[in-house]
């Protein structure tokens, strides 16, 4: 189940903005801890993002928009969530509250409506290559290949999207995030790894990645930025190709956004404190402003080109970009 906030913004003669995201960990406020406090730590960490924030300290995305007008948001990113093939979830993902792609766009289109914008931004578990880096065959083969069957398994569940998008009475607008700056995030990494060394109590869960996601060991890390570039430009070319191809209603609006991608994340004090891997409140607030300047030309180029957006709704439903004060209710579960 995700978490829901609801936020009123200043001019309320619209219903709210219906607005959700897909997303990992680097939507939600995990880090690492101890096993324990990181099985516990996964399901309570939801709310505290780029994209929504129940702790006051993150300028969110869903704040950003609410100063303009009111907004429903709704978070489905889940810790250890990847680009799968639309298996069953498992024992561990359960314990941990996992929900994969699949999953995520499966608990959308089970809604009784189609949110009017929905954010896509995962696949940072995907690059862990580590694994099949004893394979035979180049690096470049064992990339094209990774690559490959990343963006078949994408595109098939953002075909789902699009069909349940087509089957509404309302503009929708499905954006896909590229994947993180990996070069600025290794320069943010290398900085905490040389205070680690001088001061091995700073970034305590440092070393602990490695257990976890062995490709960000040094030997690995020009591979993770291959891999996730050739992503990339597969996923703005796939994007690019489903709109000419998709047969897309008029209302049904597909863009790619290189925005958090173009986040500056290369400071130290963009990554935690404690794991130097996930994003800092600094982090999340640079994802955030980023990720608002594409959504504000989205929502006044697209949204509000629509006339029949805000009377298509059903009689007493909810749906809009909310400012001032928000609520998080968490209803349920990287």
């Amino acid at each position: 189940m995700p978490f829901d906030v609801a936020m009123r913004g200043p001019v309320r003669t619209t219903p709210p903005l219906e607005v959700v995201a897909i997303g990992d960990s680097l939507t939600t406020g995990f880090r690492l801890r101890s096993p324990m406090g990181m099985l516990w730590h996964s399901r309570v960490s939801r709310c505290r993002s780029w994209f929504v924030d129940r702790s006051g300290r993150i300028d969110t995305l869903s704040q950003r928009i609410a100063t303009k007008r009111s907004m429903n948001a709704r978070q489905y990113a889940t810790v250890s969530a990847r680009v799968d093939s639309g298996e069953r979830r498992t024992l561990a993902d359960r314990l941990m509250a996992v929900r994969h792609f699949s999953h995520q766009v499966s608990s959308i289109t089970a809604l009784h409506r189609m949110p009017d914008m929905v954010l896509l931004w995962i696949g940072h578990n995907n690059l862990d290559w580590a694994q099949a880096a004893d394979y035979d065959g180049s690096a470049t083969e064992i990339f094209s290949t990774l690559t490959d069957n990343f963006v078949s398994s994408y595109e098939r569940q953002l075909l789902r999207l699009i069909n349940y998008a087509n089957s509404a009475d309302h503009a929708v607008i499905i954006v896909v995030f590229g994947l993180i700056d990996f070069r600025q995030f290794f320069i943010a990494r290398e900085l905490a790894e040389q205070r680690h060394s001088e001061s091995p109590n700073e970034y305590a869960r440092l070393v602990d990645c490695y257990s976890y996601f062995p490709s960000l060991k040094p030997e690995y890390r020009s591979g993770v930025i291959q891999l996730s570039e050739m992503i990339n430009e597969r996923l703005a070319a796939m994007t690019d190709a489903l709109n000419q191809t998709a047969s897309l209603r008029p209302t049904t609006k597909l863009r790619y956004s290189s925005a958090l991608h173009d986040a500056d994340i290369s400071s130290v004090q963009s990554i935690s404190d404690i794991d130097a891997w996930h994003p800092s409140t600094r982090g999340h607030n640079a994802l955030a402003a980023s990720a608002y300047a594409a959504i504000a030309s989205l929502l006044t180029s697209e949204l509000r080109r629509d006339c029949g957006f805000a009377s298509s709704r059903a009689p007493g439903r909810a749906s809009a970009f909310c400012a001032s004060g928000s609520s998080c209710d968490a209803k349920a579960g990287w």
